[in-house]
């Protein structure tokens, strides 16, 4: 076992990409020499199962929402021994360069991408319990998301807000909720913003220029973008079309002009 270990989760409507372009990109670019990467299974198919050899695949019942379930079996890894845990999605983000040093920087924190004006609390509060809802406002009151697409703490740390995380929320099943409980609970306790070209949600950071050459994102500076995250619920919100790992990948999309309206309309609507 490695001193540090990144998670992720998926399905198989999700394994092929996973295998395909997360993992092949985070092998390819980052430096796994004290990092460990295992799989939270909740219904990879076994043909997924038998191309993820060398990864560490725990599988799980699939009793509500991926994006809960994986704070709750989470707990067992955190539980393995490892220091540091990092938490990804790995149906729509992609490493372009090594990210292994975020391992040993702010230690003691929560570490993640925050995006900003994100009317998260207006949408997802009422699916937290009615006693904590108070405080969720407070906490966050004028500040930004907490974005879950990539987030970093220690074993122990990851594994108490986990706990708690499962104790405020009201259902597993439901969309959306984690990511202000995850906010809210970070915020409680120590955070450290990373840089948001380590979690580049396009559809969010629409004001950051960037270019697609050869399949590879790069800001207009010339820096390739370290992880990329083509975030959207449904495929119609996703900025980036045939996204992915490889040169023939990555073709801007409709939603990337329509984001910058879509987002104005949203702040408008669900102000706090």
């Amino acid at each position: 076992m490695k001193r540090n270990v990144i998670v992720t989760a998926s399905d198989s409507k999700f394994g092929d990409f996973l295998i395909d372009h997360w993992l092949k990109s985070l092998e390819t670019n980052v430096n796994l020499e004290d990092i460990d990467v295992v799989v939270l299974d909740y219904g990879l198919s076994d043909t997924q199962r038998k191309r993820l050899s060398g990864v560490n695949v725990l599988k799980y019942v699939r009793d509500g929402h991926v994006v809960n379930l994986r704070y709750r079996d989470l707990v067992t890894v955190c539980d393995m021994g490892y220091e540091q845990v990092l938490l990804c999605d790995s149906g729509d983000l992609i490493f372009q360069s090594d990210i292994s040093h975020l391992f040993t920087q702010h230690k003691t924190s929560v570490r993640g991408v925050v995006e900003y004006d994100v009317p998260y609390d207006s949408l997802f509060l009422h699916k937290f319990k009615k006693e904590v809802q108070a405080d969720i406002t407070a906490a966050t009151k004028g500040k930004g998301l907490i974005n879950g697409g990539l987030i970093l703490a220690s074993a122990n740390l990851f594994k108490e807000i986990a706990i708690e995380y499962l104790s405020i929320v009201n259902d597993l099943k439901s969309f959306g909720p984690d990511q202000l409980g995850v906010t809210y609970l970070s915020y409680k306790r120590s955070f450290a913003e990373l840089d948001r070209k380590y979690n580049f949600i396009i559809n969010s950071f629409v004001e950051d220029k960037f270019v697609i050459k050869n399949g590879v994102f790069y800001f207009a500076s010339g820096e390739v973008i370290p992880v990329v995250h083509n975030a959207g619920r449904y495929d119609f919100f996703r900025p980036i079309k045939n996204f992915g790992f490889g040169k023939d990948r990555n073709k801007l999309g409709l939603a990337h002009i329509f984001m910058p309206i879509i987002l104005r309309l949203s702040k408008f609507f669900f102000r706090k």
